[in-house]
C-alpha cells in the first residue's frame, strides 16, 4: 500500500513540472528570445555574399587573341632581314671574273720558276686552259716515257739518249714557239714543269721581268745577261737572272781552234752575241750532243 501511494505521488509532482514548464505562452517566449534575432542577421548577409558573379572577370582575360596575332605578324617583319645573306655571298663570285680573265700575252711573263702567272707545279690542265685562249689550240702534243730509274732523281729513256725528271712526260707547243714540259708519275697526273721559247717568227713580245726576249744583244744588257765561258762553235750559253739563254755570235766564235788545231775557247764581241732561244724548269735533255 505504500509502494502504491509513493508512485502516485510522483506521477502528480512530474505532470504539475511538466505543466509549469512547458506553456505555451513560456515557449513562444523563449523561442522568440533566444532563436529569432539571430536567423534574420545570417539569413540576410547571405546575398550580400553572392558576389560570386562580379569575379566573373574571366572574359576580361580573354585578351589573348589580341596578342597572339600582334606576335604572330610581327615575326614576318623579322624575316625580310634574311634576305640580305645572299648579297654578302655576292662578292665571292668575283673571285670567277679575276681568274678567268687571266691575262694578255702582253702581260705574260718569261721567269725561272714558270710563266707569270702560271708557276711550275701547275695542274697541267689549268696551264692549257690558261694558254690556249692566249696563243691557240697546241699545234704539237707528244707523250713521252723514261721507264729507266737512274737513282738520282732522273729517268731515262730505254735506249738511253733521253732524259727528264719524271718517268712520264709531255711536250706541248704553241704557234708562236712557246713550248711547255708537262711532267708526272703518271699520264693523267701531269704537272707544269718547265718552258721553252725560241726563234720568234711570229713577234710575241714575251719577255723577261728585265726585258730579255729572243733578238735581245748582250751589248744592250752587260750587267743582266751573263755569258758562260765555251761553248759549241758559234752557238754559246748564259742566264739572266734564273733564265737559261742560248746564244748565238756572228762574229768570233765561242769557242775555235788556235794556229795549232787545238780546241780554245774565245770571247766574241757582245754587239755580235744575240738571244735565239730561252728555258727555265725541268725539260727533256738530249743527251748525245757532240760539243
Amino acid at each position: 500500500m505504500v509502494r502504491g501511494a509513493g508512485v502516485v505521488l510522483v506521477s502528480a509532482m512530474l505532470l504539475m513540472s511538466c505543466g509549469s514548464a512547458a506553456s505555451p505562452k513560456a515557449l513562444d517566449s523563449s523561442v522568440s528570445a533566444s532563436t529569432v534575432p539571430p536567423t534574420p542577421s545570417v539569413l540576410t548577409t547571405l546575398p550580400e555574399t553572392t558576389v560570386l558573379p562580379e569575379t566573373t572577370v574571366l572574359p576580361e582575360t580573354t585578351v589573348l587573341p589580341t596578342t597572339a596575332p600582334q606576335a604572330a605578324t610581327a615575326a614576318p617583319t623579322t624575316m625580310p632581314p634574311a634576305t640580305l645573306a645572299p648579297t654578302t655571298d655576292a662578292p665571292v663570285t668575283d673571285a670567277p671574273t679575276t681568274t678567268a680573265a687571266l691575262v694578255t700575252i702582253a702581260d705574260l711573263v718569261l721567269q725561272p720558276d714558270g710563266i707569270w702567272p702560271l708557276t711550275f707545279g701547275t695542274p697541267a690542265e689549268t696551264v692549257l686552259a690558261a694558254l690556249s685562249p692566249l696563243f691557240g689550240a697546241p699545234v704539237r702534243s707528244t707523250a713521252s716515257q723514261y721507264p729507266v730509274d737512274m737513282g738520282d732523281s732522273t729517268f731515262q729513256s730505254v735506249d738511253g739518249t733521253l732524259s727528264f725528271v719524271q718517268p712520264f712526260g709531255r711536250y706541248v707547243c704553241f704557234s708562236v714557239s712557246l713550248c711547255i714540259w708537262l711532267g708526272g708519275a703518271t699520264p693523267d697526273a701531269l704537272n707544269f714543269t718547265g718552258w721553252y721559247f725560241f726563234d720568234n717568227t711570229s713577234s710575241t713580245p714575251l719577255v723577261t721581268a728585265d726585258g730579255i726576249g729572243i733578238g735581245s744583244r748582250w751589248a744592250d744588257f752587260p750587267t743582266v745577261i751573263d755569258v758562260f765561258e765555251g761553248g759549241c762553235y758559234s752557238s754559246g750559253n748564259g742566264e739572266s737572272n734564273g733564265v737559261q739563254l742560248s746564244l748565238y755570235s756572228s762574229g768570233t766564235w765561242f769557242t775555235a781552234f788556235d794556229e795549232r788545231g787545238k780546241y780554245i775557247n774565245t770571247t766574241p764581241d757582245p754587239a755580235d752575241v744575240t738571244v735565239t732561244a730561252m728555258n727555265a724548269g725541268d725539260s727533256e735533255i738530249y743527251l748525245n750532243f757532240d760539243c
